[in-house]
């Protein structure tokens, strides 16, 4: 008998012990891989299926040889978290439905959790610093002698186009003239001008206070032969003139925005996520100053969207006269990130709801649906029927007769209602999108979380923007998740060339190797740049 088993006893002793050595191994292997992420994974009965517990890591999983450390998860925007952790627990590589719902619902309440506890309100220190900041705003552009005032003129005539584009314009040069001391006037506020605002048959004065007590006529029309085109910020000439800001975008020009002034340098980093926005900020605020009829007119349509009954979030569609800039996105696109925040901030929303003193507050989530004027009533119309049994939807009015004032001053109305939403889906592309976003920070405080933009990273020309590595990446070479990933180090200029793919990558360049491929958006803030302002002396 002893005989018979023999031959069983040497098969198991050679393959079945080696084969338990390899499970126990990968079983160690396994254990090693979730103390480093310190992820749990635990299962449960049928009626539960499979959950994933995340608990906040130490240190964070970028590819198989790969990890950074937590402060640069902590770097990262709401958004990009989310993107990172849906790539890093496997939710783009499965196919199954139930799986990937788990993992969305886990990521939501890890983040949930995450918000509450690195949320910081800076708003009472940036609003001081905001007051200083109008102050020296209105003493540049209102001199006690305008004959002897060193000039900046904004020309805005020549180039049509729309509302947004003329404010970033007008910006632009306010940017320029207080970094450099002097007083910016616009060329002829009193005649109609080009884009939306001629449009309408309107002139700038018409909507908004002037931006200076110096005038166009008496300061500056009488020496338009001696005026000189600004070429930097050591010229001398008593005025110059500011061509387009497209025609300028190649020039190295030290005040243009995207910068925020020296002085002021650490209360900024100490109190706002991304500094040149709120600065930029202040501008659009110091030039947004509406005349008492403009303001009344606006005032009477803002205050029909319910802010007092808790969170909305608004959505910007782009469509019609820009699709040539940039690709169409579907109506689920925006609603993809409008429900993620509403889910990632539902207990907060549930708290601020009972506390509403409005008696007549829905307790359905609000939206605010905005696009351009000729397809609104459609987009509407595709919101409610996908989406209003799940939503409160508000919307601007709708205009047949696009070319009066009333259209306009809804246009400036939708505006300051998408900058008071606590959350906003749009596309950077767009000069709208970019303006309600700046003007969102001088209402909010440091709102640099609450937009989403569905294709580019926010940036003053939207493409060519320069981000900073806010941690090392090396693909690995043997098993590459693509043969053109981008390498580089923490702190690496990346230059982004192209919109925000579906996987989470852009295409960029990294100034540093002199080399360009794909590169994880997720790893990306923005990168910090600060110039000396002449306004800001001593403030």
């Amino acid at each position: 008998m002893k005989l018979r088993y023999r031959p069983i006893l040497y098969i198991y002793n050679k393959y079945c012990l080696k084969i338990t050595k390899y499970v126990i191994l990968l079983f160690i292997l396994l254990l090693l891989y979730m103390k480093q992420n310190e992820v749990k994974y635990t299962n449960y009965n049928d009626t539960n299926k499979q959950s994933t517990t995340i608990k906040t890591p130490a240190k964070i999983l970028i590819n198989s040889n790969f990890v950074i450390r937590k402060e640069a998860i902590s770097q990262m925007t709401l958004i990009q978290q989310r993107i990172y952790l849906l790539k890093l627990f496997g939710y783009y590589s499965t196919t199954d439905d139930e799986q990937k719902e788990m993992i969305e619902k886990q990521i939501i309440n890890y983040l949930s959790k995450e918000r509450q506890i690195f949320l910081k309100n800076n708003n009472a220190n940036l609003e001081i610093m905001s007051e200083k900041i109008q102050a020296r705003l209105h003493s540049i552009q209102n001199p006690q002698n305008c004959m002897n005032a060193r000039i900046l003129l904004c020309r805005i005539e020549p180039y049509k186009c729309g509302f947004g584009c003329i404010m970033h314009h007008i910006s632009y040069c306010l940017s320029i003239s207080s970094g450099t001391g002097r007083t910016l006037i616009i060329e002829d506020e009193g005649t109609k001008i080009w884009g939306s605002i001629k449009r309408y048959n309107v002139k700038w004065n018409e909507l908004f206070r002037t931006i200076t007590n110096c005038s166009y006529d008496d300061h500056v029309k009488p020496f338009l032969s001696m005026v000189q085109g600004y070429y930097g910020p050591e010229q001398r000439d008593r005025i110059i003139f500011m061509t387009h800001r497209v025609a300028m975008k190649d020039h190295q020009i030290p005040h243009a925005p995207e910068v925020a002034p020296m002085q002021i340098k650490n209360f900024l980093i100490e109190n706002h996520s991304n500094p040149s926005l709120w600065f930029l900020g202040q501008l659009i605020k110091f030039i947004w100053r509406e005349n008492e009829k403009t303001k009344n007119e606006i005032d009477k349509i803002v205050s029909k969207t319910p802010f007092e009954c808790g969170p909305i979030v608004g959505i910007h569609v782009r469509l019609t006269d820009k699709i040539t800039e940039s690709k169409i996105q579907k109506l689920e696109d925006y609603m993809k990130w409008v429900e993620f925040w509403f889910n990632i901030n539902d207990e907060n929303n549930i708290l601020f709801n009972k506390n509403s003193i409005a008696t007549n507050c829905t307790t359905r989530r609000k939206l605010y649906v905005a696009t351009d004027m000729p397809v609104l009533k459609e987009v509407v119309m595709e919101a409610k029927n996908k989406w209003g049994n799940k939503y409160e939807i508000y919307h601007p009015n709708y205009f047949e007769q696009n070319q009066s004032r009333e259209m306009l001053i809804e246009i400036l109305a939708i505006t300051k209602i998408l900058a008071k939403c606590q959350f906003v889906v749009c596309t950077f592309s767009s000069n709208a999108c970019r303006l309600v976003y700046e003007l969102m920070q001088s209402f909010q405080g440091d709102a640099s979380e609450n937009v989403h933009s569905l294709d580019y990273f926010y940036s003053e020309h939207w493409f060519n923007n320069t981000m900073e590595a806010i941690a090392e990446y090396k693909p690995v070479q043997e098993y590459p998740l693509s043969p053109d990933e981008l390498w580089a180090e923490k702190g690496d200029i990346i230059i982004v060339k192209t919109p925000i793919n579906q996987d989470g990558f852009i295409r960029g360049r990294n100034p540093r190797l002199n080399s360009e491929g794909r590169f994880p958006m997720y790893l990306l803030k923005e990168h910090l740049k600060f110039e000396d302002f002449s306004a800001f002396v001593n403030i």
